[in-house]
C-alpha cells in the first residue's frame, strides 16, 4: 500500500462518494460476545458504586472514579457500536462506530476465513481478514462470509477464489 494510499484509508479518495452502487454488508453479531462486554462494563461500574459511596473517601476522588469509569464504558461503546460494512465501486467501506475505514480494492491481496483474534471491528469471532499491500491486516465480520468472498472477487475483478477465500494474482 502506497503512503498516500495509507493516508488516506480512513476515508475514500476524492470522487468516490456514496452512490447507488454501494451494496451494505451485514455484519455477524455474537449475542454472548455482546453480553460478555455488556457484563465487564457492569462489573467495572459495580467496583466504582463502594469507592463512590465511601465516606472516608473525598468527593472529588469520587467524582474522578465515577468519571473514569463510565468515561471507560462510554468511549468503548462508541469505537464499536454500531458495526458496519459495504461495498462501493472501488473499495470497502468500514464503520466502526465513530471511526470509519476505507479499504481500497488496488490494495487487497488476501481475504481469509478466520475464526479468533481481535484485529477489526466487529462483535464476533467469525471472521475474513482482509490483507493488504505494506502487511496491514484487518479483521470484518460479514454475517454471511462465503456470499462477502465471492462478492469480494466479483468486485475486485482479478484474482483466485479458493475453499478458504481470495488470493490478488500478484501476491
Amino acid at each position: 500500500m502506497s503512503d498516500a494510499s495509507h493516508r488516506n484509508q480512513s476515508r475514500p479518495p476524492v470522487g468516490r462518494e456514496r452512490t447507488p452502487e454501494t451494496v451494505r454488508v451485514p455484519a455477524r453479531v455474537d449475542l454472548w460476545l455482546v453480553a460478555l462486554a455488556l457484563a465487564a462494563a457492569v462489573g467495572l461500574m459495580a467496583l466504582v458504586v463502594p469507592v463512590a459511596g465511601a465516606d472516608a473517601v473525598p468527593w472529588p476522588l469520587r467524582a474522578a472514579v465515577v468519571a473514569m469509569a463510565a468515561g471507560t464504558v462510554a468511549l468503548l461503546a462508541s469505537v464499536t457500536v454500531p458495526v458496519r460494512y459495504a461495498f462501493d465501486r472501488h473499495g470497502i467501506r468500514i464503520r466502526s462506530g465513530w471511526l470509519r475505514f476505507y479499504l481500497a480494492y488496488d490494495d487487497l491481496v488476501r481475504a481469509d476465513n478466520v475464526v479468533g483474534g481481535l484485529q477489526g471491528p466487529s462483535w464476533s469471532l467469525v471472521r475474513v481478514r482482509l490483507a493488504l499491500r505494506g502487511g496491514v491486516r484487518v479483521e470484518i465480520a460479514p454475517r454471511d462470509r462465503e456470499a462477502f468472498l465471492d462478492a469480494l472477487h466479483e468486485r475486485v475483478g482479478r484474482g483466485r477464489r479458493g475453499p478458504d477465500g481470495w488470493t490478488a494474482d500478484d501476491a
